[in-house]
């Protein structure tokens, strides 16, 4: 963890020094509604709320809060972001935050906390599209009142956003996780909303 934290902080320094800022908003709040597939279980259909503000010129914090239903479950994120230019209208994106959730699947309750770490681009690939692509680690605790264990997963995301006006936006996202011990599985989320640029 320490070594993540060394390398974070040497690559924001050196960017945030050396290139202008990109025009990107990091003020948003966003619906969506999407499908989950995950190995051996039903799908499920999720919503997810998102908000994100910024607090200074390269940093913004962010809360998301995803419901699922059938089976059922919550999931609660709390984050920090860092954004560095590349070039004009595209940003270095890091994040890192908590996440709780709860879940119902076969019958039984579960509870889950943990930390998840991403880094990935977002950039403006026309005056109408905005694309950000991540990559993602998570390390969860998780378990019922008899069983505890702990998972950690590897991940991509891929989103797409498309301009109506300067203020609002149509978003379609992809998200897909894989887990890095026995038992295996994948786990896919893909999502369809709209956000507002405040």
């Amino acid at each position: 963890m320490k070594k993540v934290l060394v390398a974070f902080i040497s690559i924001s320094s050196s960017l945030f020094s050396t290139v202008v800022l990109a025009e990107l908003n990091y003020d948003a709040i966003s619906l969506s509604r999407g499908k989950v597939s995950r190995s051996g279980y039903p799908d499920m259909t999720a919503y997810i709320y998102r908000i994100s503000k910024s607090l200074f010129d390269n940093v913004y914090i962010g809360m998301e809060y995803e419901k699922d239903v059938q089976p059922s479950g919550t999931t609660l994120a709390l984050d920090v972001g860092f954004h560095a230019p590349l070039k004009d209208n595209t940003d270095l994106v890091f994040k890192g935050g908590l996440m709780n959730g709860s879940s119902e699947l076969t019958g039984v309750s579960e509870s889950s906390n943990g930390y998840q770490l991403s880094a990935g681009i977002r950039t403006e690939l026309t005056p109408q599209f905005v694309g950000e692509f991540s990559c993602g680690y998570s390390n969860i605790n998780s378990g019922s009142s008899t069983t505890s264990n702990k998972t950690t997963s590897l991940g991509l995301n891929v989103s797409m956003g498309y301009r109506i006006t300067p203020k609002f936006e149509l978003i379609a996202e992809i998200d897909s996780s894989t887990t890095r011990q026995a038992p295996i599985y994948s786990t896919r989320l893909v999502g369809i909303g709209a956000k507002i640029n405040y």
